[in-house]
């Protein structure tokens, strides 16, 4: 998390270090705004609306699938096609799901050990999302990260990005 960082989100919540965080927190707040509409190009219009409308804030991951490990040999000479992620993410806010799938995945990275807290109210698994940031790795590759209450990390670096709502009760 190159913005909203495990350290930022946990002095934010502390009462002694609220004021002094505040102002760091609202730099990064505009710096992630700043460099997220940089990526409207890069997304599809109704992906790009879709992320910038929704926040995963509290949510919840439900789902994570990893497709597309191949030992074929490509037409190109590759021996592997890119990976495919799908995740399914809770809303913390309604019954509603939100799906996300990453296709020509080049990295995918999960940092999680159930001894490591960042708050005590956690339950069990990941925990819930903190914050998530969408941002670019390179000209070919973007990057989506999540944090979640854990202190748990995903990132995923991605050509491809589509995103949709499960509404509640369908």
């Amino acid at each position: 998390m190159k913005y909203f960082t495990k350290d930022l989100w946990v002095d934010i919540q502390d009462k002694k270090k609220f004021k002094k965080t505040k102002e760091k927190w609202e730099i990064a707040l505009v710096e992630y705004q700043n460099q997220f509409e940089q990526l409207e190009p890069r997304i599809p219009s109704e992906i790009y609306e879709f992320i910038k409308q929704n926040s995963l804030h509290d949510g919840k991951l439900s789902f994570m699938e990893v497709l597309g490990e191949c030992n074929l040999i490509r037409p190109n000479g590759d021996k592997r096609q890119p990976l495919s992620v799908l995740m399914k993410i809770s809303s913390g806010y309604s019954e509603d799901i939100f799906i996300f799938e990453y296709k020509g995945v080049k990295k995918l990275y999960i940092d999680y050990s159930p001894e490591s807290k960042i708050f005590e109210y956690n339950d069990d698994g990941l925990g819930y999302i903190g914050y998530d940031e969408l941002t670019v790795n390179d000209d070919a590759y973007l990057n989506h990260e999540f944090l979640f209450t854990t202190g748990a990390t995903i990132e995923v670096s991605f050509k491809e990005i589509n995103a949709y709502l499960l509404e509640e009760g369908k």
